[in-house]
């Protein structure tokens, strides 16, 4: 393995960690949220699971970039326009990380 793998398997664990416990400390229940990540090709999909929300789809991330993107469905993610929300390599980006996915969004100010 090179190191650039080593380098994003190690990221991508720490901002699934992140997203955990960040989730589990914002439900007002019990129940915790496991965060887990399914591997593909060219994206990884971060994927949680709650008592009353199983498999839900949060977000992908590039595997060779570590780019971060919203879902555009379960299978692909939403590559066109303003996509990018950020990447797994800084931790500023992910800061602001919600159980709802509304951080993904982009925002225009007026």
């Amino acid at each position: 393995m090179s190191d650039n793998t080593i380098d994003y398997d190690k990221k991508i664990i720490d901002f699934m960690n992140y997203l955990e416990v960040k989730f589990t400390e914002e439900s007002n229940r019990i129940d915790r949220y496991s965060v887990r990540v399914i591997k593909g090709r060219r994206f990884d999909r971060i994927v949680t699971d709650s008592k009353y929300n199983y498999n839900y789809i949060h977000c992908f991330v590039e595997r060779k970039t570590g780019n971060i993107y919203k879902p555009a469905s379960r299978k692909s993610p939403h590559t066109k326009g303003f996509a990018i929300r950020g990447s797994i390599y800084d931790k500023e980006t992910f800061k602001n990380a919600d159980r709802f996915g509304s951080w993904l969004y982009h925002r225009v100010v007026r």
